[in-house]
């Protein structure tokens, strides 16, 4: 309660201008056998990604990142700095047959889009992780540097109409 008190108007300009907005690359795990599916069912042909409540569109680029489920094999980008590891339960195997599907085009859609090249919103969103969760921060600062390379090529973030 001091402390609120004490920073009461930093508080509550933080509360008018800021949104919590999760940007978990973590998630992306969870995409990659869908994508592998989609991808057979399209016959390998490529497909255009959209994500609606992309934020600042780090999982638009799932298919820069390595992917680690814990079966000795290393799906996705094999050359990325960013490895994401996924536990598998169960008997039932997702379909992740190399190669990676194709991308042609990427849209985000947000309310509130975030510019990877906004360092004062970087650090909102680095804001949001909690202290101990190292490994998740390092995930997200290497998400935002490989978007940030990737600015002469970013996802297309046009925000909502109400």
């Amino acid at each position: 309660r001091k402390f609120c008190l004490a920073h009461y108007q930093e508080m509550a300009k933080l509360l008018r201008t800021r949104s919590v907005q999760v940007n978990e690359i973590g998630r992306c795990s969870y995409f990659l056998p869908a994508f592998h599916l989609l991808a057979r069912q399209l016959d390998g042909e490529p497909f255009v990604l959209i994500e609606v409540g992309a934020s600042a569109g780090l999982n638009l680029f799932w298919d820069d990142y390595a992917y680690d489920f814990g079966d000795a094999a290393l799906y996705g980008n094999h050359a990325s700095d960013i490895v994401l590891a996924c536990e598998l339960r169960g008997d039932m195997r997702p379909p992740l047959d190399n190669p990676t599907p194709r991308v042609i085009m990427r849209f985000g859609i947000d309310l509130d889009p975030k510019d990877v090249l906004d360092d004062d919103a970087m650090l909102w969103l680095r804001a949001l992780i909690y202290p101990e969760q190292v490994e998740r921060a390092r995930r997200l600062a290497g998400a935002i540097e490989l978007a940030r390379s990737r600015v002469n090529i970013p996802p297309s973030c046009f925000p909502a109409t109400r």
